[in-house]
C-alpha cells in the first residue's frame, strides 16, 4: 500500500497499482472471515470449560478472550482505513497523471514553437545555408586536387574585379565555411565562375594559397547583381545547380495485399522520373541512387541531405484486383513540410493518366517553366495495352539489378512485352539495354549481343525517333561493338537534346570521351552523372576509372576511396584500386586489394585475369600459368574475352603470345578493344608494329595515352 503514496509515472504504473489493491481487497475479506471463524471456536471452547474448573467463574473466562477479539479488531480496522483510503488515493493518482500529461504536451507545443521560431529566424537570417553548407562539403573533398590550378585562374581575377590591389584579412577561415552568404559572393564576382571560387577558397592551412578580398563584403551591397556566375546560360544548356529546383522520387511502398506489386512500384517512380527529366530547369536525382535508400529507415532530411534535393516525392500503391489506389506527397526536404499531397482510386488501366497529372502537379508546386512550345512534361505514351506496360516495368526492374541472370530475365519480359505490342518503342530500347550489358560484361560474345542490341534499338527508333533511351543504347552498340566514334558521339549529342538528365548516357559518353584521350571532357562528363545520380556505385567508381586511364593515379585512388566509402566492398571499385596501386609500382599492395575484388565478385574471369597478370609482373609464372589454366577452363562453359590472356602474357613480358592474343581480341571486336591507346597496360607494347596496326584498325592512335 505504501507505494499508492508515492506519483506514479504512467498509466502503466497506475493499472498496476489498482491491481495490487483488488488483490488486497480480496485478501483482507478472506482473513476476517478466518479471524470470525476462530474467535468463535475459542469463545466456545472457553466457556465448555468452564464447568472442569469450578473455581473461575464463567465471567472471567469469557473476558479472558477479549484481548483476543480486541486485537483482531484493531487490525481489521487499521487494513479497512487503508483499503478505504486506497480508491482516493488512486484517484488522486489519476488526477495528477492526467495534470502531468497536459503539461507534457503544452510543454512541448511550446518548445516546438520555438524551435520553428528559432528555425524561421535561421532560414530568415541564411535562407541558402543548407545549400551553401552541401555545396562546401563537396568542395572540400575535391580541392585538395585542383586548388592550385583553381586558385591561379580565380583569386586574380577576384581581387581585379573588386578593384582591390592589395591582399588583405582573408573573409574565411582555411578549410573553414564561408562567412558570407553564396549569393553576396555571386554579386561580388560577377563573372568568376563560383565553383572556382569555392574550389579557391577551401584551403588546408599552409598550402600557401588564400582567398584574400580584404574588406570586399563592405561594398557588397553596392554592386550589381548578374544574371549569372561565369556565364549566360542558353535556352539548351543546363540550368545552374544551385540555382535550380531539384526533386528526388523514391520508391513508392506497396501496401497491397499479397505485398506482390513492388516491381509496379519502383516502375511508376521510374516513369516519373523519366518524365521529369524532361523539365530542363529541374534537376532530377537519378534511379540509382534515389532507390538505394529504400531500404533505410531514414528521415526526409536526411534523405536530402544524401541526395542533395530541396524536394521529395513518396506515396503507396495499393492493388486489389483491377483497383488502384495510389497515394503521393511531395515534401521539402529542409524540414519535411508536405508542399502537395493527393490521392488517386482508379482503374489500373488509367496509371497513364495517374503519372500525367502527377508530374504536371510537381511541375506546378515547383514552379519551374516546361519545355519549349509549354507541353506538359508528361512522355507520350508508347502503348495502350496495359499488360505490355507490366511486363515492360518488370523488365526494367530485373535490368536495374544487373546480374546475368537478371538480364536474361529483364530479356524475356520486353520479349513478351514486344509480342503484347510489336510498335511498343520503350520495350525495344529496353532490350536492347539488356544486350549492350550483356556484351559490356562480357557474359555473351560480342558478336552475339551487340548486333542483337543495335537491331533492337534501330527497330525503337523506326518508331520513335524521339526516344531518348533509344538514341543512348544505339551509341553505346556502335562505341563497343562498331568502333564507330562519330557515329556514337553524335547518337549521344541526340540523346542529350531530347532528355539532359539521362544519367545513363552521360556515364557511357564519359567511357566514349575517356578511350579517346579526351580525358578533361570525361571527368565532366563523369561529374554530370554524378550530379544526377550522386549515390550510384558504378558512377562514382567510374571516376576513378577515368582518372586511372588520364594516368593522374592519386585522384584515382583518391575517388576510389571514396565510393568504397559509401558502398564498402563494391568489387568495381576495389578492382580498379588495385590495378591503380599496380601501375605505382605497389604489387604487394595491389595484390592483396584484388585477392579481395575476386573475393567479392565470386571469382569474376576479369579480376582473376587482373591477380594473374600482377604474378607474371611479380616474377612468378607458376601462378600466372594456374591462372590461365583457370580461364581456359572457364572459357568452355562461358565467354572469357582474349583481350584477358592477353594481359597476362604482357605481364610477364612475352610480347608476341600478347599481341597474339590481342589480334583474336580484334577479330572477335572485343569491346576491350576500344581502350587499347589508353590502357597503361600495353605501354610495353606501343613501340611494336604489330601494336601500331592494331591500334589503326580499332580506329585509334598512338598518342592518346
Amino acid at each position: 500500500m505504501k507505494n499508492l503514496y508515492k506519483p506514479a509515472e504512467s498509466a502503466e504504473e497506475l493499472a498496476r497499482l489498482e491491481s495490487r489493491l483488488r488483490g488486497s481487497r480480496a485478501g483482507f475479506v478472506v482473513l476476517m472471515r478466518l479471524w470470525l471463524i476462530a474467535s468463535a471456536f475459542l469463545v466456545v471452547i472457553d466457556l465448555a470449560s468452564c464447568g472442569f474448573q469450578g473455581d473461575l467463574h464463567p465471567a472471567a473466562r469469557f473476558w479472558a478472550v477479549i484481548p483476543i477479539l480486541a486485537m483482531g479488531v484493531g487490525v481489521a480496522g487499521a487494513a479497512a482505513s487503508q483499503l478505504w483510503a486506497a480508491p482516493r488515493l488512486l484517484a488522486v493518482q489519476r488526477q495528477l497523471l492526467s495534470a502531468r500529461r497536459r503539461g507534457d504536451a503544452e510543454l512541448g507545443e511550446e518548445i516546438g514553437s520555438a524551435e520553428a521560431r528559432i528555425r524561421a529566424g535561421l532560414e530568415a537570417l541564411s535562407p541558402r545555408r543548407d545549400t551553401l553548407e552541401a555545396a562546401l562539403e563537396g568542395a572540400e573533398r575535391r580541392s585538395r586536387r585542383q586548388l592550385e590550378r583553381l586558385a591561379r585562374n580565380g583569386v586574380d581575377l577576384a581581387v581585379a574585379r573588386l578593384g582591390r590591389g592589395a591582399r588583405e584579412g582573408p573573409l574565411l577561415e582555411s578549410a573553414g565555411r564561408l562567412r558570407v552568404g553564396l549569393e553576396s559572393y555571386r554579386a561580388a564576382l560577377a563573372g568568376v565562375e563560383i565553383d572556382c571560387l569555392l574550389e579557391a577558397c577551401l584551403l588546408e592551412p599552409g598550402s600557401g594559397v588564400s582567398l584574400a578580398l580584404g574588406r570586399a563584403g563592405d561594398h557588397l551591397d553596392t554592386l550589381p547583381r548578374p544574371e549569372a556566375a561565369g556565364r549566360a546560360a542558353s535556352d539548351d544548356e543546363a540550368v545552374p545547380n544551385e540555382t535550380r529546383p531539384s526533386i528526388a522520387v523514391l520508391p513508392f511502398a506497396d501496401l497491397s495485399p499479397q505485398r506482390d506489386q513492388e516491381y509496379f512500384c519502383h516502375g511508376l517512380a521510374d516513369e516519373l522520373i523519366n518524365a521529369l527529366t524532361k523539365v530542363r530547369q529541374l534537376r532530377v536525382v537519378a534511379r540509382t541512387s534515389a532507390f538505394s535508400l529504400r531500404n533505410e529507415q531514414l528521415d526526409v532530411r536526411e534523405i536530402g541531405r544524401r541526395l542533395q534535393v530541396e524536394t521529395i516525392l513518396e506515396g503507396s500503391v495499393r492493388r486489389a484486383g483491377d483497383r488502384l489506389r495510389i497515394t503521393a506527397q511531395l515534401v521539402r526536404a529542409a524540414d519535411g513540410l508536405h508542399l502537395w499531397s493527393e490521392r488517386y482510386d482508379r482503374q489500373v488501366g488509367d496509371v497513364f493518366a495517374i503519372q500525367d497529372e502527377i508530374t504536371v502537379a510537381i511541375t506546378a508546386h515547383l514552379e519551374v517553366e516546361l519545355l519549349a512550345s509549354g507541353r506538359r512534361p508528361s512522355r507520350q505514351r508508347q502503348t495502350e495495352d496495359i499488360e505490355a506496360y507490366h511486363l515492360y516495368l518488370k523488365g526494367r526492374h530485373f535490368w536495374s539489378k544487373r546480374s546475368p541472370a537478371d538480364l536474361e530475365e529483364s530479356i524475356a519480359y520486353f520479349l513478351q512485352a514486344i509480342a503484347r505490342d510489336p510498335r511498343y518503342a520503350l520495350a525495344h530500347a529496353g532490350l536492347a539495354d539488356s544486350y549492350n550489358l550483356l556484351g559490356y560484361y562480357s557474359v555473351l560474345a560480342p558478336s552475339e549481343a551487340f548486333p542483337r542490341a543495335k537491331e533492337a534499338a534501330h527497330r525503337a527508333l523506326e518508331i520513335d525517333d524521339d526516344l531518348a533511351e533509344a538514341h543512348s543504347s544505339l551509341a553505346f552498340a556502335n562505341l563497343l561493338f562498331d568502333w564507330d566514334w562519330p557515329g556514337a558521339e553524335r547518337e549521344f549529342r541526340r540523346t542529350f537534346e531530347l532528355n539532359p538528365g539521362y544519367a545513363t548516357a552521360h556515364h557511357w559518353f564519359a567511357e566514349l570521351l575517356a578511350l579517346r584521350g579526351r580525358h578533361e571532357e570525361a571527368i565532366e562528363q563523369v561529374k554530370l552523372a554524378l550530379d544526377l545520380d550522386p549515390l550510384s556505385l558504378i558512377i562514382n567508381t567510374l571516376l576513378g576509372w577515368v582518372y586511372y586511364y588520364a594516368r593522374r593515379y592519386e585522384e584515382a585512388i583518391a575517388a576510389l576511396e571514396e565510393t568504397l566509402e559509401l558502398g564498402p566492398g563494391f568489387a568495381p571499385a576495389v578492382f580498379w584500386l588495385g590495378l591503380t596501386h599496380q601501375q605505382q609500382g605497389r604489387l604487394e599492395d595491389a595484390a592483396a586489394v584484388l585477392l579481395k575484388a575476386i573475393e567479392h565478385s565470386d571469382r569474376s574471369p576479369m579480376m582473376v585475369a587482373a591477380l594473374g597478370r600482377l604474378h607474371a609482373l611479380m616474377g612468378e609464372p607458376d601462378a600466372a600459368r594456374a591462372v590461365l589454366a583457370e580461364l581456359e577452363d572457364a572459357s568452355r562453359p562461358d565467354y572469357v574475352p582474349a583481350y584477358y590472356i592477353a594481359a597476362i602474357h604482357a605481364g610477364g613480358g612475352d610480347r608476341e603470345k600478347a599481341l597474339d592474343w590481342l589480334e583474336r581480341s580484334r577479330e572477335a571486336r572485343e569491346n576491350w578493344m576500344v581502350f587499347l591507346g589508353v590502357d597503361p597496360i600495353w605501354d610495353a607494347l606501343r613501340a611494336e608494329p604489330r601494336f601500331t596496326a592494331l591500334l589503326a584498325e580499332v580506329g585509334l592512335t598512338r598518342d592518346l595515352s
